[in-house]
């Protein structure tokens, strides 16, 4: 690895998002390098620092509640909607069968008249 790789790869190092070899790589090569070293430790630092004053926020006690019942109400409605939803497939094949057979009896009404005009 070398100086342009290293800083490449920085960030993700300092985030531990590198694969095993490429971090032996990074890190064989900041062992033996000051200039990369240097570089490596002020990331590491202000990594640190910056983890250290990040915001944080107290999350209210019924919020938890709040979601989990909401949770709760959106898999009733789901629910409720799927049943509904259980009787469509045999009305749809009601229809179609349905469907089927005024195309059949049309079918036989239009024979039975071209079968009369044509005897006529």
């Amino acid at each position: 690895m070398n100086h342009e790789q290293v800083r490449e790869f920085l960030d993700a190092y300092i985030d531990t998002e590198l694969d095993v070899v490429t971090t032996l790589d990074f890190e064989n090569h900041v062992s033996e390098c000051a200039e990369c070293r240097a570089i490596v430790e002020q990331y590491q630092q202000l990594h640190a620092s910056a983890k250290a004053q990040f915001l944080r926020f107290e999350v209210p006690v019924r919020l938890e509640d709040k979601i989990r019942a909401q949770l709760r109400s959106a898999e009733y409605d789901q629910r409720r909607g799927t049943a509904r939803r259980d009787w469509l497939p045999g009305w749809r094949a009601w229809s179609l069968a349905a469907s089927v057979g005024i195309v059949i009896a049309v079918g036989a009404l239009l024979l039975q008249i071209t079968n009369r005009q044509s005897r006529s």
